[in-house]
């Protein structure tokens, strides 16, 4: 049997960033999915942000012993070289497993690492994984 080609209905345009959160319809921004696939997305995230939607697979789907990160990318000040920025992403990874087993939430983690990205500033709980 001979397969047929899809047709472009068979293919909706998702807004990766959805331009309800500020989300443009800029290329990069849009990608062709399945429909199928782009409706079972929507049914179970709607419009929520990378946060809200990690919170939800490390909720219900992902096995406990694995947490789903969000990273948020940002350019890359000239102050930095991308492999310290690099460096400092896995640190904060590391201290990100070791500390979230004492409380301190994801979401902390995620505004410091972001907070270092913008001014290099570590916050204490963080400066033993950066031997400072």
């Amino acid at each position: 049997m001979k397969k047929s080609k899809k047709s472009p209905r068979e293919y909706d345009t998702h807004h990766r960033r959805p331009r309800s959160l500020g989300g443009g319809n800029d290329s990069a921004n849009l990608s062709d999915v399945p429909k199928v696939l782009h409706q079972a997305w929507h049914t179970l995230f709607s419009n929520k942000n990378p946060f809200q939607i990690a919170r939800i697979i490390n909720r219900y789907w992902l096995d406990p012993k694995y947490k789903m990160l969000v990273v948020e990318t940002r350019p890359i000040y000239a102050a930095y070289t991308k492999d310290d920025m690099l460096k400092a992403q896995r640190i904060f990874t590391d201290a990100y497993a070791a500390e979230y087993a004492r409380g301190i939430s994801g979401q902390q983690l995620i505004e410091d690492t972001n907070a270092f990205v913008r001014s290099g500033t570590v916050p204490n709980y963080a400066k033993k994984y950066f031997n400072l």
